[in-house]
């Protein structure tokens, strides 16, 4: 409701003296509008929010604290009817609104201990799949639900006779994440606990047959507005049939859109899978050509070569700058499709995905951070 108030010029401005405002609301429940209503003062704001014609929240005040009243509508009307008799208010009307989510739409656990700007800025949460503590594939979390089983059209494909055709789901609720069995013969545990249906946290481990699933939310610090990878869509709201008010000041709405998608696929006797994810190539390479993104500076390195090495040396292809530059070569070599990433020399970490490794075949959104330098792996 902010969000359209503060952006959006309303389908009608009026004073209060000048305006039925019984009969405006009569309309907006008669005709069954998604609407905001709003009622302004130079020290006062009181909001009205309709939903398919129906009162449904009433805010008043700069902290927007939500009405307790039974009946938002009567609540607006006393509050608006009692200020006016001091001075008038002006009446704003936005309409025919919608708003919904995209599928990367994420929503913040209740045992997160970070700060907003961090959970926004970073990367949607990972579900590492392991066998015998040995990373084998990791896949970005970006929709409504992931699936998990030994069927080839689940979004987590294990190739294992412990494993059923269709063994569990992870959901994206607005309380959080959950998992949920879906009557597999070998049970779902989550941290060693048979379960049918539970909330994930970061940290937890998902154990299904012989293999682990780490569930992980990757927090970083605020960043500017091109590192944030989060949608909202706000469509059309101009979609259905104007309000006519005479002499009203009626405005042109405004949309906000935007969308993106991830996924892959893994199976126990080999690699494979594929992620897109919406964007502009940079210059050089072929369009399907992977490429690697330093998130510090933007920059884009395609990765055309079967050798490509990063490290400090004047010599290497991808050059760690800075005074305090790690003293750590790194290379990423390519093998048919694959692309495997080795530590060759140094003694700093090189964590993936918030791990520390050595040796890693390179998956589509994986996050290489070298010291302070961090790297996108994109197909």
């Amino acid at each position: 409701s902010l969000l359209v108030y503060l952006q959006k010029k309303p389908d009608l401005k009026i004073s209060s003296s000048l305006v039925d405002l019984d009969d405006l609301l009569d309309r907006t429940q008669d005709e069954h509008r998604n609407a905001i209503v709003t009622a302004l003062q130079p020290d006062n704001l009181v909001l009205l929010r309709y939903k398919d014609g129906q009162a449904v929240a009433c805010y008043h005040g700069l902290s927007f604290r939500k009405a307790q009243h039974a009946d938002s509508r009567e609540d607006f009307l006393v509050k608006v009817y009692t200020m006016s008799t001091h001075s008038t208010f002006e009446i704003n009307l936005f309409t025919d609104l919608v708003v919904t989510h995209s599928e990367d739409a994420r929503h913040i656990p209740q045992d997160f201990q970070g700060t907003i700007a961090s959970f926004f800025v970073s990367q949607p949460p990972k579900l590492v799949v392991r066998l015998k503590d040995r990373p084998l594939k990791t896949y970005t979390f970006t929709g409504k639900q992931l699936t998990i089983g030994r069927l080839p059209e689940n979004d987590i494909v294990i190739d294992n006779l412990g494993v059923s055709r269709q063994h569990a789901v992870i959901h994206s609720w607005k309380s959080g994440y959950h998992v949920k069995d879906l009557g597999s013969k070998n049970s779902t545990f989550l941290n060693g606990q048979k379960i049918d249906s539970a909330e994930l946290k970061n940290g937890d481990v998902i154990t299904i047959g012989k293999y682990q699933i780490l569930f992980q939310i990757l927090t970083g610090e605020p960043g500017t507005a091109q590192t944030m990878d989060q949608t909202m869509i706000i469509p059309g709201f101009r979609s259905g049939p104007q309000m006519d008010f005479p002499g009203a000041d009626a405005g042109a709405g405004a949309g906000l859109g935007g969308s993106a998608s991830a996924g892959g696929s893994f199976g126990a006797g080999g690699r494979g899978g594929s992620g897109n994810r919406g964007g502009s190539c940079g210059a050089g390479g072929n369009p399907g050509t992977p490429r690697l993104y330093r998130r510090s500076d933007n920059e884009e390195f395609v990765l055309d070569k079967d050798r490509t090495v990063i490290g400090r040396g004047k010599d290497t292809d991808i050059r760690l700058g800075g005074l305090f530059a790690p003293r750590v070569t790194v290379e990423i070599s390519r093998t048919g499709d694959d692309f495997t990433l080795q530590k060759t020399g140094g003694h700093r970490d090189v964590n993936i995905n918030g791990e520390s490794m050595a040796e890693k075949v390179l998956e589509e959104e994986d996050l290489i951070a070298i010291g302070s330098e961090e790297f996108v792996f994109k197909r």
